[in-house]
């Protein structure tokens, strides 16, 4: 039987949401404005803060555009946004490689590219079935997600990940 307590922590993730692009401010903001902003969005997702420092490593390495003027624009704000989702999951080259992949130097394509890993994140967070979030993994005794096989799973899904990355053209459009 699950606790009260994590029925309620799979409710409230599950109306979260990343905003789109047109919800992101439209206006210049400073690191410490950064920071409250990516903050709001992930603390309930991740439940974990961004800090100055980690930024301040994106930039360094090339990963988030340098700001103008000590300002970051939505384009930085889109990219340290991608960068916290998949560095849960993957290291940061493959970050690197794989955010540039998707999103491109056009402002268009940014912006669309985007909103469709947007459109795609939230609608799998509001589709978890609350009664049975792994639904596609085998239960173990009592009823507790095999949690071997959820990891077992992750890592298949990020080997995949990966090689995709690292690949030329785009897979998806060539079926």
């Amino acid at each position: 039987m699950e606790s009260i307590e994590y029925k309620r922590w799979l409710e409230n993730l599950q109306r979260q949401q990343i905003p789109t692009w047109d919800s992101l401010p439209d206006l210049d903001l400073y690191m410490d404005q950064v920071v409250t902003e990516v903050n709001k969005i992930f603390t309930p997702i991740l439940q974990t803060t961004i800090t100055k420092a980690m930024i301040n490593s994106y930039v360094k390495n090339d990963m988030v555009q340098r700001p103008i003027k000590k300002k970051y624009q939505r384009q930085q704000l889109v990219e340290i946004i991608l960068i916290s989702i998949m560095k849960v999951v993957f290291p940061l080259d493959t970050v690197k490689k794989g955010v540039a992949k998707q999103l491109g130097s056009n402002k268009e394509n940014t912006q669309v590219a985007y909103d469709n890993f947007v459109e795609r994140f939230n609608h799998a967070l509001a589709g978890l079935d609350i009664k049975n979030p792994v639904v596609q993994f085998q239960q173990a005794a009592f009823g507790v997600p095999d949690f071997q096989q959820m990891a077992i799973q992750a890592v298949i899904y990020k080997i995949i990940c990966m090689q995709l990355i690292e690949i030329d053209g785009d897979v998806a459009s060539e079926s």
